[in-house]
């Protein structure tokens, strides 16, 4: 089960010409147990998106927001690696520390607790 991490997701309203742009400032952390990289990842993005995108430049743009680390739940070397990427996402989208957790997970973790 992937677990999402939204380092980060603010809103900036621009007008130029009386017309209004959107712009989201936002990155998203994926950890599944898979050894997938950042461009699989990606990719796995770009292609349930693209139906939904004006064009594929614009869906590989929105797609190159989101990161993807291997995790494994038991070692603790893996958390530290999730909070480096996640510092570095903090301050490459000054993210002023704006975060959500959705966590995800096997019921076997959630048993104990």
């Amino acid at each position: 089960m992937e677990t999402w991490l939204i380092a980060s997701s603010t809103l900036h309203f621009l007008d130029f010409t009386n017309q209004v742009i959107y712009l989201i400032i936002f990155a998203v952390i994926g950890t599944a147990r898979r050894p997938w990289s950042k461009e699989y990842f990606e990719s796995v993005v770009v292609e349930s998106i693209l139906d939904l995108a004006d064009s594929a430049e614009e869906a590989q743009a929105f797609a190159s927001h989101f990161y993807y680390q291997s995790h494994d739940v038991n070692d603790t070397e893996h958390y530290i690696e999730l909070r480096k990427l996640q510092a570095e996402l903090n301050e490459k989208y000054q993210t002023e520390h704006n975060k959500l957790f959705p966590l995800y997970g096997t019921s076997i973790f959630w048993y104990y607790c």
